[in-house]
């Protein structure tokens, strides 16, 4: 996604607001620093995959939900192939932590 498609995640922001948390509580609860976090709100800068399957299970919601899918928006051929990309990596992941167990 091109850096002019980015919007600020107002979702992020309202969830975060409705628990009643801090944009440092957030980061520290990511692992991230303050500034990282703020980024993500703001547009700035998008998080990772990994990031966002935390966030999603954080607050309880889909990724579609966090990622603001959930209303109809149409992915671009490119987000669209992102986000295979990133499945087939948490596929690996959790193939390899099965096999363990």
């Amino acid at each position: 996604m091109s850096k002019k498609d980015v919007k600020p995640w107002t979702t992020l922001t309202q969830l975060r607001k409705e628990q009643g948390l801090t944009q440092q509580d957030m980061a520290e609860a990511m692992h991230v620093n303050r500034i990282s976090y703020q980024r993500w709100e703001s547009g700035e800068f998008e998080p990772s995959i990994e990031i966002v399957l935390k966030l999603a299970d954080f607050f309880k919601v889909s990724t579609d939900f966090l990622l603001d899918h959930e209303n109809g928006t149409a992915m671009t051929p490119e987000e669209v192939e992102e986000l295979a990309q990133a499945e087939n990596a948490i596929h690996k992941v959790v193939k390899k932590y099965t096999k363990k167990n």
